[in-house]
């Protein structure tokens, strides 16, 4: 019954629902322990230390979000694109590119750390201090991405989720002992480096089965980086806009709100992690065609999603996290935004073929929309404004990229590029003869 009902759904969604499902499945278990991570951080992170400390811990890691893209990110995807096309000694390449660029993030936040010393904040011109050593190490390995090609999900899942556990543990264990932000702040990032430099040599010894390299791997992850550099903005902007205008306290606020938002939003990102491998090998017009109804079915499942959080929100807010029931207002507002996932198959789809121009004008124009909102609404509204903000790019989001799948939808294949293009010089010949 199970597997003609996956049959069913596979003819009807014209989807492998098998692949979906495997995948589907492992990647879930990923992102469900990581959820519950990030709960139980987030119950820690609301209990244990002051709302400022934790306003300063959320805004050293949004700047960190932005320092990190002069690490040339961009080369994980190409690594995904690449190895899903058999060169696998991307791997050992990508690492070393990224971790000498690298270097220019350690400069950046040298200089941040060296402002802040000379306005007179020792801690986050120490906490800066602390990022520009860590960053090379941190940011270097690609292994998730060379898994994700060569659909090693298996392997990605149990790497991804102890180091998941580890990590959190450490941070957990560092808000119980101290409040000291330093030492938070060290607890976050040392055992990420750690389990990710272990995962990598190990990926490296006994998955790598030939040492062939892209000659396009640089060239296209500097492409896919100057996107991400985008998406990265429009990801941190409002935090740091937020700790400038409205303090750390209210930071903290915000980030409160944002935090179930986000994690539903990183649990439907599997849809678009899964789809990479599979769309780079079909065309890009076939695929447009037949993901209409896929994205209709996902947009109302989301939609369902957000209702239900609405409702149960004041009671969980008031469950887990009672100093900040002031967020609740907030985050029943923003789970709105994670509307915008219902385009990251789409999202996939200009990836896998190297659409970079309409990557680039999704991610400007959102970009735009939020600053715009945040300049208009955050100094008349404050945190209302960084909601706003949040919400005017995934609506920008979803429209420019439904107008861009109209329009690869109805592109011509190359097989009736060729038909109307005999048929125009038979018409030419007629009309001479």
């Amino acid at each position: 019954m199970i597997s003609s009902l996956i049959d069913f759904l596979q003819k009807r969604l014209k989807t492998d629902m098998r692949y979906l499902l495997k995948g589907g499945s492992l990647l879930s278990i990923m992102h469900v322990v990581s959820s519950i991570v990030s709960f139980i951080l987030t119950i820690a992170f609301a209990n244990l230390i002051a709302p400022e400390t934790y306003g300063i811990y959320r805004y050293v890691l949004s700047t960190y979000a932005l320092i990190k893209l002069l690490a040339l990110p961009g080369i994980d995807a190409a690594v995904l694109q690449s190895t899903s096309r058999g060169f696998e000694g991307v791997l050992r390449e990508s690492f070393w590119r990224k971790f000498r660029w690298s270097f220019l993030g350690s400069c950046v936040s040298i200089g941040i750390a060296l402002w802040n010393f000379s306005a007179g904040d020792a801690t986050l011109g120490s906490l800066f201090v602390l990022i520009a050593c860590v960053l090379p190490l941190m940011e270097a390995p690609t292994t998730s991405s060379f898994l994700n090609g060569k659909k090693l999900y298996r392997f990605w899942v149990f790497s991804d989720v102890s180091s998941l556990i580890i990590s959190g543990a450490a941070l957990v264990a560092a808000l119980a002992l101290t409040d000291h932000i330093l030492f938070i702040i060290l607890a976050y990032f040392l055992p990420q480096i750690f389990t990710r430099l272990f995962v990598f040599l190990y990926t490296q010894k006994h998955f790598v089965t030939n040492q062939q390299t892209d000659p396009g791997l640089l060239r296209y992850g500097k492409q896919v980086t100057l996107f991400q550099v985008i998406s990265g903005a429009i990801a941190s902007i409002d935090q740091i806009v937020l700790f400038h205008i409205l303090g750390p306290a209210n930071l903290a606020v915000f980030s409160l709100a944002q935090a179930i938002p986000l994690r539903v939003q990183g649990l439907l990102r599997i849809t678009g992690i899964l789809a990479s491998p599979k769309f780079a090998v079909r065309s890009p017009r076939e695929i447009a065609r037949s993901m209409w109804p896929k994205l209709l079915a996902f947009a109302g499942l989301i939609l369902l999603s957000c209702v239900c959080y609405v409702l149960i929100a004041p009671f969980f807010f008031k469950l887990f996290f009672p100093k900040y029931i002031a967020s609740v207002g907030y985050s029943q507002v923003l789970i709105f935004f994670t509307l915008s996932a219902m385009t990251y198959p789409f999202s996939s789809l200009l990836f896998a073929h190297k659409k970079m121009k309409e990557s680039y004008v999704i991610g400007i124009g959102s970009f735009l929309a939020k600053v715009a909102a945040l300049a208009l609404f955050v100094p008349s509204f404050g945190i209302w404004g960084g909601v706003a903000s949040i919400l005017a790019a995934s609506a920008t989001t979803i429209f420019i990229s439904l107008f861009f799948l109209i329009r690869l939808s109805r592109s011509p294949t190359l097989d009736e590029q060729a038909v109307a293009l005999v048929s125009i010089a038979d018409k030419t010949i007629d009309g001479s003869a």
